[in-house]
């Protein structure tokens, strides 16, 4: 006879914070698709800084900003970093609620009822960690590695979490694992950025300023995972267990080489009295494909019953994974993103922002592939920017503050940022830079 397998005794929610830990363990950013956002304030501002952004950060939002009255002659960025994680339509302040207790029925039958076929249990990780962002007058360069995971539960999958095949009444009961997934990647890229001013003018403004700029940037593909459900039932007549949950990895020693490509991002920016305005194609050109001969693909295949005891964990050829599985991979591209800035300043007290981006093409799934933000920071004293921002993401919407700290030499950014995602759940996202050099704004 099979044994039920049940949860009771046990904090459930114990389970579900695993299951986050192993999706953060997937990841090394979504927001971008190979270089990162090396500004907190950006963050804090609605993901806005196409027109605004100077020195070191201007080698993602726009490397014509080198070129620009305000960046100085060096700075530079020592990691920043930014984290988020959610989980929906349970979150992780339900998780923390709990406090640690066995859950009692109650709770577990509250939290099963906000899931249905359409509305999947969801468990994210972000991370964006540049490793150096630096410029040495109009020459920028920057290092990171940025990455995201998501895991979906069907509502069953989530029941068996919870009760285990044992049945919320004690009773097994048949569940049903379709619509479950895990999908996540990491990538390294590192770009060089030069900008050079053209003295183009627009009306009669003052004090008019204008420069162009390219990136070029290589990207490694670290890691990629995708898994999803094929079949996996907990059945109870009679009692067994079958498991098909197809996955595609790195082959074994090839995390770190698992795809490759060189990107272009174009830039053009232009100042004038009160007002900057700024617009970059992101990977204007970009090479980058996941290397399928760097894959694998595992059944990950078990059957236990009275008759049968037998499972299926080994490295198998990409070639034989399934084709849904492989046009995932397929898929997973960078595709040119244009992105336009205004920003607007009436003292250096005040200046607000409006950035517009859109994403031509699917690329990576977990991707923020359209964005229309604003944000405003306000300087009580000269030192202490303060700073908020709202944007509208093609699924979903980001609230977010924060404030800095800045010196002649030193300067520190935070930022703390709520994302809504239609498809991977809610997110909470910190971010922090600490930037040192001739630092200008």
């Amino acid at each position: 006879m099979i044994p039920t397998i049940s949860t009771f005794g046990v904090p459930a929610h114990r389970l579900l914070t695993r299951l986050a830990l192993v999706a953060a363990a997937t990841m090394a950013s979504p927001l971008h698709a190979q270089l990162t956002n090396a500004s907190a304030a950006a963050t804090a501002m609605g993901n806005t800084g196409t027109a605004s952004a100077r020195g070191y950060d201007a080698v993602y939002w726009n490397p014509a900003g080198l070129a620009m009255p305000g960046t100085k002659g060096w700075s530079m960025a020592l990691l920043p970093t930014v984290i988020g994680a959610g989980a929906s339509p349970i979150s992780f302040a339900d998780l923390a609620a709990a406090g640690g207790q066995v859950l009692s029925d109650a709770t577990k039958s509250a939290w099963l009822s906000r899931l249905s076929g359409d509305t999947p249990q969801s468990v994210n990780g972000l991370g964006e960690v540049t490793l150096l962002a630096s410029n040495l007058g109009r020459f920028g360069f920057q290092l990171s590695v940025n990455g995201g995971a998501n895991g979906q539960l069907s509502r069953d999958a989530l029941t068996a979490l919870l009760y285990g095949n044992a049945g919320r009444t004690g009773s097994a009961e048949r569940l049903s694992l379709n619509g479950s997934s895990v999908s996540g990647g990491a990538l390294a890229t590192v770009g060089m950025s030069y900008a050079f001013p053209i003295g183009v003018r627009f009306g009669g403004a003052s004090n008019q300023s204008s420069a162009l700029g390219i990136t070029v940037h290589s990207t490694t593909g670290v890691a990629l995972v995708r898994a999803e459900d094929n079949g996996t039932v907990l059945d109870n007549q009679p009692l067994a267990v079958k498991v098909n949950f197809p996955a595609i990895l790195p082959a074994s020693g090839n995390i770190g080489s698992a795809g490759r490509g060189f990107g272009v991002d174009l830039g053009a920016a232009w100042e004038g009295g009160a007002w900057r305005a700024g617009v970059a194609v992101r990977n204007a050109i970009n090479s980058f494909r996941w290397n399928e001969s760097a894959l694998a693909f595992r059944p990950i295949t078990a059957e236990f019953s009275n008759a049968t005891r037998a499972s299926n964990f080994e490295e198998a050829a990409y070639a034989s994974a399934p084709a849904e599985l492989r046009d995932w991979v397929t898929n997973a591209t960078i595709p040119p993103t244009l992105a336009l800035g205004v920003a607007w300043s009436s003292s250096p007290r005040l200046q607000v922002n409006v950035d517009a981006k859109q994403q031509f093409g699917d690329g990576m799934p977990w991707s923020v592939r359209r964005s229309i933000g604003t944000g405003v920071e306000v300087r009580p004293v000269s030192w202490l920017p303060l700073r908020g921002g709202v944007a509208a993401l093609d699924r979903g919407v980001q609230i977010g503050g924060g404030l800095g700290l800045e010196g002649s030499h030193v300067r520190l950014q935070w930022s703390l940022a709520s994302r809504s995602d239609s498809q991977f759940g809610a997110q909470t996202v910190h971010s922090i830079t600490v930037a040192f050099g001739a630092l200008g704004r």
